[in-house]
């Protein structure tokens, strides 16, 4: 189409063996437009009346500038008067809500005192915990300090029982040398 509109009309007949397809194998407007969604009673979909009607690439090209153009929009200011019976509602709706804050902050330092007394008192358990597990530590140490210094006890014990021992020993035998000399 874009080439006939242009006035090149048997650049078709090279450019489409070129390119290793059919006349066939050119895609009409309604064909284009179905492989592309767009809906059936879109004008893109409709042929131009007119003698010379627009090439189609030119039109999917118009109607991809006009889906990516942003949206037209007005704004526009109203101003009302603040007499009159809503204000009333409004006043005491503000009124209502600023009570709720004053009793939600009350709340919230009832909720952090409650916060700091459960604290505490979590660090007292966490203390007792702790000096419960150190006195039972050194007791455990203390039960065997005194297991080694009962041994070490008995140890020096019996070597001072062998020394007095091996001197009543000796005193003996000197003895009953002695008498057996005489």
């Amino acid at each position: 189409d874009y080439l006939k509109v242009k006035g090149k009309m048997y650049s078709l007949s090279v450019v489409v063996p070129d390119l290793g397809l059919n006349p066939t194998d050119v895609l009409s407007r309604k064909d284009v437009a179905t492989s592309l969604h767009i809906p059936p009673g879109h004008p893109f979909t409709h042929t131009s009346t007119s003698a010379q009607p627009a090439p189609m690439l030119t039109d999917l090209v118009g109607l991809l500038q006009s889906a990516l153009r942003p949206p037209k929009t007005a704004e526009c200011f109203v101003q009302t008067e603040d007499d009159g019976p809503g204000e009333d509602v409004d006043a005491k709706l503000c009124r209502l809500e600023v009570s709720h804050r004053l009793a939600l902050g009350d709340v919230r330092e009832v909720d952090r005192v409650g916060v700091e007394e459960r604290m505490i008192r979590f660090q007292r358990e966490c203390e007792n915990r702790y000096r419960e597990e150190l006195s039972a530590e050194v007791s455990r140490i203390r039960q065997l300090e005194m297991s080694q210094v009962r041994l070490e006890e008995n140890k020096r014990c019996r070597e001072e029982m062998n020394q007095y021992k091996a001197q009543l020993d000796s005193l003996h035998k000197e003895r009953v040398e002695r008498l057996r000399v005489k």
